[in-house]
Order: structure tokens, then sequence, then C-alpha cells
């Protein structure tokens, strides 16, 4: 699947190397026990144009409306999704409000605790313990990994 870039924006340095407008998502599953499954519950487009969010949790965040997509047509609620480079934690904040398990995993401490930080929150709005919209901002190179 890949995400167009619709404003034409890239984090890339636009002088040693041509800036990329798209990502794109690698996925898997896990076949059922006659070892197929159908990967998506409804008809779904391989492509999107959407611009890229206001960084917020993430130097490199994905929007939103993207990940909804993608996990809520390739999975079913309870499921688990693996996203082996978590970053902020879009994925799995994204997981959580679609009802889906996740499994994230980031190298950055920064990132990492960016991330834990987010999701906590979300969980204790969730339940109705405070808002969302007081979740950590990154500023300066906090979170910023430079491997």
């Amino acid at each position: 699947m890949i995400w167009f870039k619709s404003d034409n924006s890239s984090i890339s340095d636009v002088y040693t190397t041509f800036p990329c407008r798209y990502e794109a998502c690698l996925f898997a599953y896990k076949p059922d026990t006659e070892g197929v499954k159908k990967l998506f519950a409804e008809c779904i487009r391989d492509a999107w144009a959407v611009p890229r969010p206001e960084t917020k949790y993430h130097e490199n965040e994905k929007p939103q409306e993207v990940l909804e997509k993608m996990i809520g047509a390739s999975s079913a609620p309870s499921e688990i999704v693996l996203d082996p480079f978590c970053g902020g934690g879009s994925t799995l904040a994204c997981c959580m409000t679609l009802g889906r398990r996740f499994v994230g995993v980031e190298r950055d401490v920064a990132n990492f605790n960016a991330a834990s930080d987010r999701i906590v929150k979300l969980e204790a709005a969730i339940n109705g313990e405070g808002a969302d919209d007081d979740l950590p901002e990154l500023e300066g190179d906090e979170g910023i990994c430079d491997s």
C-alpha cells in the first residue's frame, strides 16, 4: 500500500537525494488453520493521497486517516498488529481506537518514551480518566533518531 504525500513534503535532504513523495507500507498476516486468510474486510485501494500531518509526536508521523484505513481493512478487532518501527506510536494509538491489540518496537529511547506516554494517556482517555489533548509534544531534537 502506498501513502502519496499530496502536499509535496519530504523529510529527506533535498540536496543529496531525490525527495520522496510517497511511503510504502509492508504488511503480512498469519494464515488460518486452512492456510489462507481473507486479507481485507472491505474493498480497499492500494494508494491514498493524504497530506503529511502536523508533527506532534514524531518527526515522520503518519496520518491517522491512512493508518485507520490500513489497520481497519487488514485486521479484525482483537487481532494483533505489529509495528516494528513504532516511532511516536501513531500505529499503536490507532490500534487502540480500533480495538486491535498491538506490539510496538522502538530502539530510540526518546521515541520509545514519547510513544509510551502517548499510549498511557490515550488509555486513560478511553477509560474516561482524562483528556488526550494533553499528550506530550516533541520539541527541538527530542525523539530524533540519528542512525
